[in-house]
């Protein structure tokens, strides 16, 4: 694209912190579509732009058009899993303000709340995030807390068990290069994580770790063809000895805190026939052992329905999921709201390293879900059922599993 730039036709400090021009500037498609991104982060945005000819010859001006739905929101919901077994559901509320400081940045405050069998057991947490742009980055603080507390049966007496955890995170993503169908996006962070357990406010200091873990990351998305999108991401974490973290030469853990793991994560996704085709993965390898919070989850509820009496994690490991969905049809009798079937499948595994390594092998899950949306309203019902466990797990899964998601947005 040929010419200067003259001038944004939009808030100067708005603009600025998210286009990487100034004003005599020679306009490049790239750095107009990387400000698009930016700004468009924001859930309140739609925003376009026109090129309009400028005073002088040579000078363009970039007409930035926003569609801006209210700075204010907010999402309420509710999630069921495994009814059938455990009547297990939660309640959850998300709240959103865009453009806080005028700069493109985004703040979202999360709440939720374990709502099912409060007499023997109890959960909750709660979570901050902020984000906020400059030209080709994007700087992330994070924080969440999660505590719970449950009655637990004994020999001849109750206990109470309890525990939290937090973590605090801090990350800055820059974009290396953008071409007309390629996105390569670097990543670095540094995370804090705490975890304590307790019986009868005992602290258990085997299983109560702090860790500080810095990261660096490299993602890169890719349009192939005019329909196919694939993302890739490769990231490799670290155990520091910062910020208080507990130091693997003082002994007396069954875990690593200065540990090393490699993670790789992909996704391609294709329309079929007006259907959409999705396959996506993970893979992580560490030569270390891990921490629970550390290790890669391949079989678990939080993955695919069907997994409500089983989980399945290790320090190494991976999953395949594939998922099938349909389009979107309106619902005559329901003016206003589609509906939607969808199929997925995801088989998980953990390789066998040793013999004190407590879970490994393979395990699969199906299921079919059910979503209606419209409205600010959207119902999502799931049926699952594991198909396959390692040898050595003597739980059946003789009854499908039923989940429930349903969640209001303002």
């Amino acid at each position: 694209m040929g010419g200067n730039l003259q001038r944004f036709t939009q808030t100067p400090r708005n603009i600025h912190w998210a286009f990487p021009l100034d004003a005599g500037d020679v306009l490049n498609l790239r750095d107009i579509e990387q400000g698009l991104d930016q700004i468009n982060r924001l859930r309140s945005n739609n925003a376009t732009i026109d090129m309009l000819p400028g005073d002088k010859p040579g000078q363009t001006i970039v007409n930035v058009k926003n569609n801006q739905n209210f700075w204010l929101g907010a999402r309420m919901s509710l999630e069921g899993d495994s009814i059938e077994q455990g009547d297990d559901y939660r309640g959850r509320l998300d709240v959103f303000a865009d453009d806080l400081l005028g700069i493109n940045d985004a703040l979202i405050i999360n709440g939720n709340q374990s709502l099912a069998e409060k007499s023997h057991s109890q959960s909750y947490g709660y979570g901050v995030d902020y984000s906020f742009p400059w030209r080709y980055n994007l700087f992330t603080l994070s924080g969440n807390q999660f505590n719970y507390e449950n009655i637990v049966q004994g020999t001849n007496r109750t206990f109470v068990v309890s525990g939290d955890s937090q973590v605090i995170d801090a990350s800055a993503n820059r974009t290396l290069y953008r071409g007309q169908s390629t996105k390569l996006d670097g990543l670095v962070g540094l995370a804090s994580k705490t975890t304590n357990n307790y019986i009868e406010d005992a602290r258990i200091d085997v299983s109560s770790r702090q860790l500080s873990i810095g990261r660096v990351e490299l993602r890169i998305k890719q349009f192939i063809g005019q329909d196919m999108t694939a993302f890739a991401s490769l990231a490799a974490e670290h155990g520091l000895r910062v910020l208080g973290a507990d130091d693997d030469r003082q002994g007396g853990f069954p875990d690593d805190a200065q540990f090393r793991k490699y993670r790789f994560y992909g996704a391609l996704t294709k329309p079929l026939w007006r259907w959409n085709v999705g396959l996506t993965g993970q893979y992580q390898y560490s030569p270390d052992r891990l921490s629970a919070s550390e290790q890669v989850l391949v079989a678990s509820s939080s993955l695919i329905t069907g997994f409500s009496d089983y989980s399945l994690a290790g320090d190494s490991g991976g999953w395949l999921k594939l998922d099938i969905g349909s389009p979107y049809v309106a619902l005559r009798f329901i003016p206003g709201f589609h509906t939607n079937l969808a199929f997925s499948l995801l088989k998980g595994w953990v390789p066998h390293r040793s013999d004190s390594q407590p879970q490994h092998g393979s395990a699969s899950a199906a299921q079919i879900a059910f979503t209606v949306v419209g409205q600010g309203l959207s119902l999502n019902l799931q049926v699952g059922k594991r198909l396959e466990a390692p040898s050595y797990n003597q739980i059946k899964a003789d009854v499908p599993d039923v989940g429930l998601t349903l969640s209001y947005s303002i």
